[in-house]
């Protein structure tokens, strides 16, 4: 964060023991910047979100029977508020994300956040194992690059795209050479 960019934590000595963390405007400012990127993030993914179940067709006629009859589309749109105009069906999608509400799952027929953290503990697993074999991988063949530096072990274990973005400007319209 740079110079300047410091905190100070103070302790209070009275009887509640609390601790004061002071920050500097920078620290601040840099906290208030980062909570307004993702802020931005969220907003851009649920309009993505919005949008793309939109591109995909009639959101109601994709999980609907194929014999089911017009009057009982138009009643399930008009429930599901497909009717209304997309600026206000998109104000309804945001004001329910703020508070948490999802709504319900189409294809399952349940409420979806529900759905979302019945599937969390497997996403987590999936997302540790990832974690864990990208470092077992990553590291040995870091550590092995670095150690034979120079000889044919390391063009092997480095991505030959990876070593080409290290490459100097001036050297990537020169003629080939070993990068």
């Amino acid at each position: 964060m740079g110079e300047g960019a410091h905190y100070t934590v103070h302790i209070e000595t009275d009887k509640s023991r609390m601790w004061h963390i002071g920050y500097t405007p920078r620290v601040r400012a840099y906290l208030v910047s980062r909570l307004a990127q993702t802020a931005l993030v969220v907003f851009l993914s649920l309009t993505a979100v919005f949008f793309l179940v939109r591109l995909s067709g009639d959101p109601v006629l994709l999980f609907l029977p194929m014999d089911i009859q017009a009057k009982d589309i138009n009643e399930f749109r008009q429930r599901l508020g497909f009717n209304d105009p997309l600026p206000v069906q998109y104000g309804r999608f945001l004001s329910g994300a703020v508070r948490g509400d999802f709504g319900e799952s189409l294809r399952y027929r349940r409420d979806a956040m529900t759905l979302v953290l019945e599937r969390l503990p497997a996403t987590l697993e999936l997302g540790l194992a990832a974690l864990l074999l990208a470092f077992s991988l990553s590291i040995p063949i870091g550590i092995l690059s670095a150690t034979h530096r120079g000889t044919l072990v390391e063009p092997r274990s480095m991505p030959r795209a990876w070593r080409a973005s290290r490459a100097r400007p001036s050297s990537i319209f020169s003629a080939p050479s070993s990068c």
